[in-house]
């Protein structure tokens, strides 16, 4: 997710802007994309095998045919909040 600009606003002691990012209950995964196949794997170097729907899609969308993409796995409800579990 990609940090967002905030203002504090005149209610604080300063007006200060700076930018935050959102924080979701989240897997941590290393998407590798690798001749039109891909596969996410965890920080312990293991596989995520329950996410290979998402896996195959990354190997469309990467618009690559190598890539490391570094992320977190997030499922968000119809009103855009994050499930405590996946």
């Amino acid at each position: 997710m990609a940090s967002r600009p905030v203002s504090l606003g005149s209610d604080s002691r300063e007006s200060v802007t700076g930018y935050r990012e959102l924080k979701y209950d989240a897997f941590r995964a290393l998407a590798y994309v690798d001749g039109g196949g891909s596969k996410l794997v965890s920080r312990r170097n293991l596989v995520y095998r329950r996410f290979k729907d998402l896996a195959s899609h990354l190997s469309l969308e990467a618009n690559a045919y190598d890539a490391v993409l570094d992320g977190e796995i997030v499922k968000l409800d119809n009103s855009g909040r994050a499930f405590s579990w996946i």
